[in-house]
This record gives structure tokens, C-alpha cells and sequence, in this order.
């Protein structure tokens, strides 16, 4: 219920401002791909849990229904996705909003058309080029590393696909401390 809900919240006020002209291209096109994200996450979360709730498999896992750890994972991507891009937008429109509100330029820049040339210009694109590979990299380590391993494990028992279990390691941890 609280995906629906956020998703209503999102898409609900969009028609309105498009139909009133209140958002540029700029604003627009970014507002249409967050929102059709959250609907492809919608779809995928309802696919996920659906195929989790099926009767077959649900009595062959002894009556405890399981999702695929491949689909909750691809759900968090999703919702990594959609996060870092509603993140980048408001951040975004609140740099645009202060550079109006003050109505001079950014940390000592003469004026507002000065400040957005250099916000526009090359070395700012170099610095927004890597901030946005840096973040492709978190997310990539968010997704495949130890940080996400829960969505990869998912539904199954984990002590089992440990190459060690804990009580192993708290004997090995053990025997260094005795020595």
C-alpha cells in the first residue's frame, strides 16, 4: 500500500502542471522518466510478490512463500534508481531556486548570468561527469557487493551458502584471542 501511495502522490499532481504550463523541458522530460520508473518498479513489485504467492511453488517450499532474490534485487535497484534521481532533481531546482532568491551570482560570482555560464561551462561538466560515474560506482557496489548481499540471499537460508558458519569463525576468532 505505501508503494501505491507514493506512486499516486508523484504521479497525480503531474497532468496538473503539465496541462498548466508550469514545467520546462528541462523539468519535464526528467519528471516523465522518474515516474515511469516508479511504475516499472510498481510492475515489477507486483510481478515479484505474484510469482512468490503461486500455489505450486508455495507447496513445494512446505507453505512459506518465497520471492526470487533476482527480482527483490532488481526491485532495489529500481528504487536505488528512482532515489538518485528524485535526489539530483531537487537538489537541482534548490541551486536554481537560491541563485534567483539571492539574485546574484553563486560563492562570489558577479552575477546570475555569469553564474549560470560557469555552471554551464566545461569544467562543470567534467565535475558533474564524474559525480555522476562516482554514483554509478556506489550503486554498482550497493547492488552486487556485501552492502546488498541480503536481496541476493533472499529467501533462502543463509548460513547455508556461507563458505563458513558463525560458530566456526567464533572458534577461529577464539583461538586468537587464547594465544
Amino acid at each position: 500500500m505505501l508503494g501505491r501511495l507514493i506512486g499516486l502522490t508523484f504521479l497525480l499532481p503531474l497532468p496538473y502542471f503539465i496541462l498548466r504550463r508550469q514545467l520546462s523541458r528541462t523539468t519535464l522530460l526528467p519528471l516523465i522518466g522518474i515516474a515511469t520508473l516508479i511504475g516499472g518498479q510498481g510492475a515489477l513489485g507486483w510481478y515479484m510478490v505474484k510469482s512468490g504467492l503461486d500455489s505450486k511453488s508455495v507447496e513445494e517450499l512446505g507453505g512459506v512463500p518465497r520471492v526470487s532474490q533476482y527480482r527483490l534485487a532488481s526491485h532495489l535497484g529500481m528504487a536505488f534508481c528512482v532515489f538518485a534521481l528524485c535526489l539530483r532533481m531537487g537538489l537541482g531546482v534548490k541551486r536554481d531556486w537560491q541563485i534567483v532568491k539571492m539574485g546574484k551570482g553563486l560563492s562570489g560570482i558577479g552575477s546570475v548570468g555569469e553564474s549560470l555560464r560557469v555552471l554551464e561551462g566545461r569544467t562543470a561538466g567534467r565535475v558533474r561527469a564524474v559525480v555522476t560515474g562516482m554514483s554509478g560506482l556506489v550503486f554498482l557496489t550497493a547492488f552486487s557487493g556485501k552492502v546488498s548481499l541480503h536481496p541476493f540471499l533472499g529467501g533462502q537460508s543463509k548460513t547455508n551458502l556461507l563458505p563458513f558458519t558463525p560458530s566456526l569463525l567464533f572458534r577461529v576468532l577464539n583461538l586468537f584471542n587464547s594465544s
